[in-house]
């Protein structure tokens, strides 16, 4: 199906995909869309029947049209068993066998022996209610566990009493697999039919829906049983198959749930779509109608273990190579919660602002397989992964089957990627952003920086420290706002840069401000401190992200966007009581401003003090020849050898923190979570969470004690750490890609993928965290500090656009190959750091300022400091000499 970019465009293919014809996909469908307050869409083509010697197939299909919506029962029957946790009557981790005491005895199949007699074992835990409605319980679904029918047939033949097929005892067969071990797609929900009726004391499930859902929301075309309704039975669609050709035929099967004996809450209602709609409807409003708000989040919330989650990636097969669970629809499916019944029903609900029914009845042929073993003949084959990937982890079994189709014609159902995608689907079929998109919307934040290299040193110079960091919140607050409402991927992209932009005036300023400000015993640990509360903002990004992730629409973003303006605006309220650099205020000869803050908050209010007097005299006397000796300008850099082993050393500081594999580790979690066999949003969110966390307490740690080692060991150190754990976290990714290519699962890897992950993070911490301000701030003398940073910021946001560009897609391409570039990159840092990073420990910033520079500079500084000391008169030389120790040490 070509790609649908408007509605004009969607109704064009739909007109043509669902009328008889040779460009025929489709059956006759009805695809209907609703908000909170009613139908905002519905579109019709086709007739109510394929036989063309039918009555019904000269009568159009509409919304009103009765079907039998299968699977999509489930939705409504799970409502009904909330609503009875609600009311105090059911507990959904209550023993199943204590309600119905049918199924106190379960045997689980384990196979065929040598003599083709079947053999079972005793279950190994309790099953729950949460199992049977999260499809955990072991159950299987006789129509796509062949095993079954097998045992049934078995059992008939050896004379034993097989319960009628179309019974609710017939339901009750040996268990597919142990409870709480399996994700099995089975008849839970119809042995949940009975649970509903005799916890309530209603006479039958369909009663109890009358009287606590349908006559609550005005459904009179709802019922399970055709026979007890003549007025519906007229409008019924009859059922459709598909031949070996893929071409829709009349199906012989018609509507097999219509003889039922009992009312099956699995697949047994029969409804009109605009009928079903008001449901979905109600689920949108959430005002309590159906259920109580958080009961409503219970409904989707995910259930599923890891263990179960991999279990759930079975083999699925189908006749002639035609989609099942979809009508025949292509196989791009878009990871949104949705309902999907066999006979192809399909609904997107979600809790969004508009929720989407596309409803037709075909029948295909399906067989679900254990994984192991060639399909039956005639089957072909596909991964229920592309068609089902959200049933598994849901108390509602909902699929992720929302097509581009539906995407397309109504764009308010997605999430966040109607804005930034165009229509590209996956590997695994499913709607999403190009990588090369993906990539550009995560590292435009680092062009913003680049764009902001040049303007912020300057403004840093000339305004000071205090009103750069002003500057750059306000417009960090600006690029929130344009974040949160961007209507489009041009004003998301514009809204990021913006953030970016502002974000390096804030650290050029802020870390500058903090090494200019700090006592010089406490200055080193400080700015290492600098760094690592990055990690707290990324906490509360975290959490509040864990929250917002499953808000069924738009918000679930722009809320995370919106509040990026906390900070700044906290920046802002207390820049006021914020001190100015006592070295800025002197390079702009305000030295009485700046002798009163050392005063402040080096000596306690002693203006007599030595160390304040000390370092006052040492700072003045320090800028007075760096200033001498500069011109203030860009060209100073790489004016002399000193400046430029500075400027190298910066610049490759910069790629460094950007470049070590932490961008990628960082940004593109998701996919790696993925690859370790974390596949749910929810997990994925939890292990962010607690990475960051660790990430703080790891960074707080080592920036307390990092400063009483030599940073220049430090920074191998971590080099060396990093390029040890990144070669064990590729092979790790190594052998969960073989795994993966012969079909099987290596748990064993994707744990010890995700140990690796967190052992990365410390490594990482104890040099390009923890010292790289604290470095910076000691290699530049005062006069080109900003610029120094500077650079380092400008390669530190060159390398992570880089990196955000080329890391999509090149895990695209190579997969974990990728990570072994990494590799060689790192172990480069370490040769680099033995090579050119000079040892900076035990000296002041004025003592460092001539690090590389004549020593006659160095000499004249410290003279003219004893000088001013001793013409001030108030020391003798003992107290002199201690003086200038003071400060040095």
């Amino acid at each position: 199906m070509a790609s649908l970019t408007s509605m004009s465009a969607f109704e064009e293919w739909f007109q043509k995909a669902a009328s008889p014809g040779p460009e025929r996909e489709i059956p006759s469908s009805v695809v209907l869309a609703v908000d909170r307050d009613g139908i905002i869409y519905t579109k019709s083509v086709g007739t109510q029947s394929e036989n063309p010697t039918s009555p019904l197939v000269s009568k159009p299909i509409s919304s009103d049209t009765v079907m039998w919506v299968a699977s999509c029962t489930k939705l409504l029957t799970s409502i009904s068993l909330l609503q009875l946790v609600e009311r105090g009557l059911l507990s959904l981790d209550a023993p199943i066998s204590s309600l119905i005491p049918e199924l106190s005895d379960p045997s689980v199949f384990t196979g065929f022996n040598s003599a083709s007699a079947p053999e079972f074992t005793k279950p190994e835990k309790e099953i729950t209610v949460r199992m049977m409605m999260s499809h955990q319980s072991g159950v299987g679904y006789d129509i796509v566990h062949p095993y079954i029918t097998k045992l049934r047939n078995l059992k008939s033949a050896a004379g034993d009493v097989v319960p009628d097929n179309l019974s609710w005892e017939s339901q009750i067969q040996p268990l597919m697999a142990q409870p709480g071990t399996s994700w099995v797609y089975g008849a839970n929900f119809e042995l949940l039919s009975r649970l509903v009726e005799r916890v309530s004391g209603a006479s039958s499930l369909g009663a109890y829906m009358k009287e606590h859902i349908f006559d609550p929301l005005g459904i009179t075309q709802a019922t399970f049983h055709l026979a007890s309704r003549p007025d519906m039975q007229g409008q019924i669609m009859d059922m459709s198959t598909r031949d070996v050709d893929g071409k829709v035929v009349p199906s012989a099967l018609e509507n097999w749930w219509k003889d039922r004996t009992f009312d099956s809450g699995g697949a047994g209602l029969y409804i009109t779509p605009g009928e079903y709609a008001k449901v979905l409807r109600a689920i949108l409003r959430n005002d309590g109608a159906l259920l109580k708000p958080a009961t409503m989040e219970l409904l989707f919330e995910p259930q599923l273990g890891p263990e179960v989650q991999q279990t759930f990636e079975s083999t699925l097969y189908y006749n002639g190579g035609v989609p099942v669970f979809s009508s025949g629809l292509p196989r791009s499916a878009r990871t949104t919660q949705a309902l999907g019944g066999t006979a192809g029903t399909l609904t997107s609900s979600n809790i969004e602002a508009v929720a989407t029914n596309m409803l037709t009845l075909v029948m295909p042929k399906v067989y679900v397989h254990s994984g192991t073993g060639s399909a039956p003949a005639g089957y072909g084959t596909a991964e229920v992964k592309n068609l089902t990937l959200a049933a598994h982890s849901h108390l509602v079994v909902r699929y992720r089957l929302l097509t581009r189709t539906a995407v397309k014609f109504c764009s308010q159902l997605s999430s966040g990627d109607h804005h930034f995608g165009d229509g590209y689907t996956d590997k695994d079929g499913k709607l999403a952003i190009k990588p090369s998109m993906l990539g550009f919307i995560s590292s435009c934040y680092q062009l913003g920086s680049v764009f902001s290299v040049p303007v912020a040193p300057y403004f840093n110079q000339r305004f000071g420290r205090r009103w750069s960091i002003m500057a750059g919140s306000l417009i960090m607050c600006a690029g929130a706002l344009l974040q949160c409402f961007a209507q489009h991927v041009a004003m998301y992209i514009v809204a990021r840069m913006i953030l970016g932009f502002g974000i390096v005036l804030c650290i050029i300023a802020g870390s500058a401000l903090i090494g200019e400000l700090g006592h010089p015993k406490e200055r080193s640990i400080l700015t290492s401190l600098f760094n690592s509360s990055y990690f707290i903002g990324s906490i509360v990004a975290s959490a509040i992200t864990l929250r917002t992730v499953d808000i069924p629409n738009d918000w679930s973003w722009r809320v995370p966007s919106i509040l990026q303006i906390c900070p700044s605006v906290v920046q802002i309220s207390l820049i006021y009581f914020l001190p100015e650099s006592p070295r800025w205020l002197i390079s702009k000869d305000r030295d009485d401003e700046a002798f009163a803050i050392l005063v402040k908050y080096h000596a306690e209010g002693d203006a007599d003090s030595i160390l304040a007097r000390a370092e006052m005299a040492q700072i003045k006397s320090t800028i007075a020849i760096e200033l001498d000796h500069s011109k203030q300008s860009w060209r100073d850099m790489i004016r002399t050898p000193g400046m430029r082993r500075r400027v190298l050393i910066a610049s490759m500081m910069g790629l460094f923190t950007q470049m070590s594999g932490n961008t990628l580790l960082s940004y593109y979690s998701s996919l790696l979570f993925g690859m370790m066999g974390y596949t749910t949003t929810f997990a994925k969110t939890r292990i962010n969470l607690a990475n960051n966390c660790w990430s703080l307490l790891t960074a707080t740690i080592t920036a307390l004690v990092i400063t009483r080692f030599k940073r220049r060991y430090m920074f191998m150190l971590s080099a060396g750490l990093m390029c040890t754990v990144f070669i064990a976290i590729t092979v790790c990714f190594e052998k969960l890609g073989e795994a993966k290519a012969a079909g099987v699962k290596n748990g064993a890897a994707g744990i010890a993928a995700l140990v690796f992950y967190f052992s990365y993070q410390p490594c990482y911490n104890i040099g390009n965290n923890a010292l790289t301000y604290t470095y910076l701030v000691e290699l530049f003398p005062y006069a080109e500090r900003s610029r120094g940073i500077g650079v380092e910021q400008l390669f530190g946001k060159l390398g992570g656009f880089f990196s955000s560009n080329v890391n999509p897609i090149a895990l695209d391409a190579i997969s974990w190959k990728f990570l072994a570039i990494y590799c060689g990159w790192i172990f480069f840092e370490l040769i680099f750091v033995y090579l050119f990073y000079p040892e900076t420990q035990g000296r002041t910033l004025e003592e460092l300022a001539f690090l590389f520079e004549d020593k006659a500079l160095a000499d004249q500084a410290v003279e003219a400091v004893e000088k001013q000391i001793h013409f001030g008169g108030k020391e003798d030389d003992d107290n002199r000499r201690e003086s200038v120790a003071h400060v040095e040490a």
